[in-house]
This record gives C-alpha cells, structure tokens and sequence, in this order.
C-alpha cells in the first residue's frame, strides 16, 4: 500500500488542517445507519467489525479490495485542543519514525480528513492482545516459560523506544497485540520524544492507566497536580509500568489492583505503602527469590533506583 505523502500537518504547528473531501465520514451525514466501508486516500475498506473503542477514537477490522484484512484506527478531533490535537498528530509521526521495527505495529496509511474532522490510520490486525493471553493464563498455573518469553518480548519492544528516545508513558497488557504470532507494541498515542540533551520529558497532564503508572507520573517533585508546573517523567516511568504487567503475569494481579482510585494516587508514590512480593503465586506456585529480586527491581519509587531495560535483559531471571 502506498504510504501518503508528506503532511505539513505533521510539523512542529498543530494548527487545524483545511477542509478536505477526499474520503466520506464513517456515519452518513442524512442517517445515524453505519456505512460499511472506510475510504483513506480514496481506498476503500470493507468494515468487517468494531473490535474497540475509547474516549474519542474506535477500531474497526476492515477488509482491503485486495483480500487483505487491516486494522482502522478511527479518531475524532472535532472537540480537540490544540494539545490534543498534537497529540493524535504524535503517534503518526513515531508510529513512521519506528516502521523499521518488527516490534512495533506497523502503520500502512494514513489521512487527516478536515472535512470530517477525522484521522484514519491504516494499521495491522492484531488475532489478540496480551490483556486476553494474561486472563487465560491466569486460568492456569504459573507458567514461567510464558512469561519469559512474553515479558521479554515487552523489554525489547520497550527498549526500541527507549532507544530511539521516546517513552511510552501508557504501557499496560492491552497495549501488545499479537500480530501473526508475533508480539507488536501499540497506542502512541501519549507517547514522547526525549530532547538530545535531557533524559527526560514533560507533560502538561498525568496520563496513563492507573494500574501501571508509575509514582514520578502521579507526584512530580515541584511538578505533579496543583502545581502549575509540568510532570517529569523519564525511562524508568516505563521501567515501572513492566514491572507492574510482570508482577500481574506472577500473581493474577497489579501491585495496587486491590486500591480504589483515590486510595493508588496516594499509595503509589508512597515509599511507607509496602510492595508485597508473596513467595506462593497463583495456584500455590513458590516463586523464587530470583523472580521477587527482578520484581523488586523494576518497582523501585524512585526511578534511579530502578534497573534499565538492559540490566533486566541480563538478569539471571531469563537465563534459565
């Protein structure tokens, strides 16, 4: 498929495109009855399905004209900010600056539809994600060869991030999708790109989901709520959200899953909330010192105290 053509809308300016009538609106502009097909760049796509939806945004599984089956990520920005805007515009921008990266979802087309104050983007289908893989295994023992293999592939779909500068800020089971088999990281939407000379980033808002964000995410020092001032957030935020999805592969749940919401943004952040790591997992498993070590590790509240993608890569954990 032919990639579009460079966009001035993805410079540095989200300033709002100009009306367009190159591809219909999802819903007839006369009827509330769903059409059944998608046009992104004049190319049609059946709609097979929806198969997800969130805040302002929904995915179909579509069919192309070739016989080929594609994920559309539908996102509206008629009620977007210019912040919000910007950031729709991010995650097409990573999205093609990581296309080389077998880990990574890969992104076929896109289109900025002014007219209907649309983006289509034109991704891979995804069979599963690991939210679904997770709650089956859950139904079973602790199987530790699942979550090497899984969780490793997670380290090094990070670590192509981490690499390249950017920092997710939004990882969590849902956001890894099975791709023929093959592990694939998504959602860039709240994704950031780190300048050459820092280590960090800043964000004018705490997002992310609170089962896995990270304490620097929700109490910036000098930042954070009330504050005025930008979050900070670097590598290890992302660090900690890994932890928390490994700790939910070992015992069925997130450290602070327990917690109602008021009660995480307190406890997170809180060095005197203990993290319990039990040595009995699901099913009366033991889990070994070597595990809980890795575990402790990755949940450290303070990010320098946290091991790097690499330290954990060569923990003795993934050597048996």
């Amino acid at each position: 498929m032919a990639q579009q053509t460079a966009n001035p809308l993805l410079s540095q300016s989200p300033s709002r495109p100009s009306p367009s009538k190159t591809s219909p609106p999802l819903q007839s502009t006369t009827s509330s009855r769903p059409l059944d097909a998608i046009y992104v760049n004049d190319v049609r796509y059946s709609i097979l399905s929806q198969v997800g939806a969130g805040g302002t945004s929904k995915v179909f599984c579509v069919l192309s004209e070739d016989n080929k089956m594609y994920a559309i990520k539908q996102i509206s920005f008629e009620n977007a900010d210019v912040q919000t805007y910007q950031m729709y515009l991010n995650e097409i921008n990573l999205l093609q600056a990581l296309s080389d990266s077998e880990l990574i979802v890969k992104m076929y087309d896109h289109e900025i539809n002014a007219t209907f104050n649309l983006i289509y983007l034109v991704m891979e289908f995804g069979e599963v994600d690991m939210a679904c893989l997770m709650a089956k295994e859950r139904k079973s023992s602790l199987n530790l060869h699942f979550i090497r293999f899984y969780w490793k592939k997670m380290l090094q779909a990070v670590n192509v991030l981490h690499n390249s500068r950017i920092i997710h800020s939004d990882l969590k089971p849902a956001n890894f999708m099975i791709v023929k088999g093959e592990l694939r990281l998504i959602d860039f939407g709240i994704a950031n790109k780190i300048a050459n000379d820092t280590t960090n980033v800043h964000r004018d808002h705490n997002m992310g989901t609170p089962n896995y964000i990270s304490p620097e995410a929700l109490l910036d020092p000098g930042g954070g709520p009330g504050s005025g001032r930008p979050t900070v957030i670097g590598k290890p935020s992302d660090v900690w959200s890994l932890g928390c999805i490994l700790y939910q592969m070992v015992y069925g749940h997130t450290p602070f899953q327990h917690l109602n919401m008021w009660q995480k943004i307190q406890c997170i952040p809180n060095p005197n909330y203990p993290i319990k790591y039990p040595d009995i997992a699901l099913l009366h498993v033991p889990v070994s010192e070597e595990l809980r070590n890795l575990l402790d590790g990755c949940l450290q509240r303070k990010p320098k105290d946290r091991l790097t993608i690499q330290e954990i890569l060569a923990h003795p954990f993934f050597s048996q």
